[in-house]
């Protein structure tokens, strides 16, 4: 999960989420998160309340307890809002990702490469059309 880059300190690779608002993670998804997701195959549920675990509106607080990598136990209050920070520290890391959600590059054959990382992204629409006018100047680009 990724998080502002002024967190990533106190918030380390590795850590696990135990508790959020006073009941463990799988109960707090089992009636706070599951329930919304629609899907039919068990695996995309539990992957996207993993993901969805924190998510909300301005205001929202969430009062989590997570375990970090070396068995520290730490809590943290968060409130929802819009935050000013341009930087987010993800420990995701795939090398084929470059520097993160989409790459772009031209070889030496006039060949382009396009790498979008994520399509649940909603930002890589508007990274992949920023490109386009630069793919137009390739001859062999047909519309």
């Amino acid at each position: 999960m990724a998080v502002n880059e002024s967190k990533k300190d106190e918030i380390t690779i590795g850590s696990e989420i135990i508790e959020v608002n006073g009941k463990s993670t799988e109960e707090y998804i089992r009636q706070n998160v599951a329930p919304f997701i629609s899907t039919s195959s068990p695996h995309i549920l539990r992957k996207l309340s993993m993901e969805w675990l924190l998510r909300g509106i301005d205001g929202d607080k969430y009062e989590i307890k997570f375990r970090t990598p070396d068995g520290r136990i730490k809590s943290l209050s968060l409130v929802h809002s819009k935050s000013n920070e341009k930087n987010i520290h993800s420990p995701v890391t795939n090398p084929t990702w470059g520097n993160g959600l989409f790459n772009f590059k031209w070889f030496d054959n006039q060949i382009a490469y396009v790498a979008l990382n994520s399509l649940s992204k909603p930002q890589i629409d508007t990274l992949f059309k920023e490109k386009i006018p630069e793919l137009k100047k390739n001859k062999r680009f047909s519309n």
